[in-house]
């Protein structure tokens, strides 16, 4: 068996009937066994553990749904032996390596431990989505170990785009203990989830309302609670810099973020532990959003001042299709800025930029929605949607492998890292050099 796993993955027990069993359906299982192949499955009850591999004596097949054409394969096992060693409440944690499986309870404590990592630009991200920020850090010399990403499609691509990771989690950060992380790692980086802490979000600012004159609902309670929930992430994610004693730390949100309790706690935690802290809101070079971002260093704080100077560029120069390439089309032939137009009357309207303008607005997740971005041509009365090439050229991405699937990328391009990282990127490696 190799010293550790390529793939960690975090699943719930699950419950079949009157017993239990574990299933998972996965790309990453075909790095190790194939559909239809042959393995042999032993319990340690003892020790709650179950280890599958290969052998002259099988008594297991991977299978895999017949409706499938890519025959993704499936570990589904279901009998009275997990039955007994497992409760509904537990969690296994499911350590791929190369041809062999092994499966135990997620929190149990072991004496092995992961690779140390002693290179001086060294990087691991939590919450590392398609790997937009990683990227930032790779095309400035940093060499990428491993990230953690708890849905699935962000994950795939990340390690599309991180082929010689060392250490990839799949799993919440909740679920997440300290023994899975790479130990040492010189730069650790986090985007904590920030859809309820934006101040876009209108549906959490009137709850916040209604909660305080106590005319909540219970639904507005809810959501109220999930930002709570998301508040304390900061709590994990300090335990992750714990574990891997980085030298710098790079928490990157909205700007509302910074003025949380939760943006507090990182202020006054990290410096107990030996960091200078540094922070900044800045834009991309040809994107308007507005990010903002704490630097955690040991020895000497980084300095985060002017990060975004004037390039020269022009929209035009940076996006993938130029002006004479790209189709145009009338508002009324685009669903959503026909849309967007009939809402001028309440100051929104088109948001658009022309070819030749520096900056264009914010791009999120959703490309259908009326208040995204586009281009206006730069005589006629036509418009033009972003691709997104375009966007990941605005963005600042470099050799940036999109899965090709359109609400997939466009997701992950709308997660928010402009090139104000890679500015960062640079100013920490710099420090490296002192």
């Amino acid at each position: 068996m190799s010293i550790k796993p390529k793939n960690i993955i975090i699943k719930n027990v699950r419950e079949i009937g009157k017993g239990k069993g574990i299933w998972l359906n996965n790309l990453k299982l075909k790095e190790v066994y194939e559909a239809g192949e042959k393995v042999r499955i032993e319990y340690d009850i003892s020790k709650k553990e179950i280890n599958i591999f290969k052998s002259d004596n099988p008594n297991h097949t991977i299978s895999y749904r017949k409706s499938d054409k890519n025959k993704t394969p499936i570990l589904d096992i279901k009998n009275k032996t997990i039955s007994d060693m497992y409760t509904i409440d537990d969690k296994v944690q499911i350590e791929l390596y190369t041809d062999t499986i092994k499966i135990k309870i997620s929190d149990s404590q072991t004496e092995e431990e992961f690779k140390t990592y002693t290179k001086d630009l060294t990087y691991f991200e939590l919450f590392c989505g398609g790997g937009t920020m990683t990227n930032m850090f790779t095309q400035n010399g940093f060499t990428c170990v491993g990230g953690l990403e708890y849905t699935e499609k962000y994950m795939n691509v990340f390690k599309e785009n991180n082929k010689n990771n060392i250490t990839n989690i799949s799993s919440d950060l909740r679920d997440a203990r300290p023994i899975m992380y790479p130990k040492y790692v010189s730069t650790l980086a986090a985007g904590i989830p920030c859809t309820t802490l934006s101040g876009a979000n209108v549906n959490m600012k009137k709850a916040e309302s209604c909660i305080m004159n106590n005319e909540g609902t219970e639904e507005q309670l809810k959501l109220v609670e999930t930002k709570k929930e998301l508040n304390l992430l900061t709590f994990n994610v300090i335990e992750a810099v714990r574990a891997m004693t980085p030298r710098t730390v790079i928490i990157e949100e909205v700007v509302e973020y910074s003025r949380t309790d939760a943006c507090d706690m990182l202020r006054n935690i990290l410096p107990l532990f030996g960091y200078n802290i540094s922070e900044v809101v800045s834009t991309g070079s040809h994107s308007k959003r507005s990010r903002w971002c704490l630097v955690a260093n040991m020895n000497n704080e980084i300095n985060l001042d002017n990060l975004i100077v004037d390039n020269g560029l022009k929209l035009e120069d940076v996006i993938d299709l130029k002006t004479d390439e790209r189709e145009w089309k009338h508002k009324d032939d685009i669903q959503r800025l026909k849309t967007a137009d009939s809402k001028s009357s309440k100051g929104i309207g088109i948001r658009y930029s022309y070819p030749s303008d520096t900056m264009c607005n914010t791009f999120t997740t959703n490309a259908t929605r009326h208040t995204e971005p586009c281009l206006k041509h730069p005589t006629e009365d036509k418009y033009s949607e972003f691709t997104n090439e375009d966007i990941s050229n605005i963005h600042g991405l470099k050799d940036f492998k999109l899965s090709g699937a359109k609400s997939i990328d466009r997701q992950i391009l709308g997660q928010g890292v402009t090139d104000m990282f890679s500015e960062i990127a640079k100013r920490i490696k710099l420090d490296r050099n002192l």
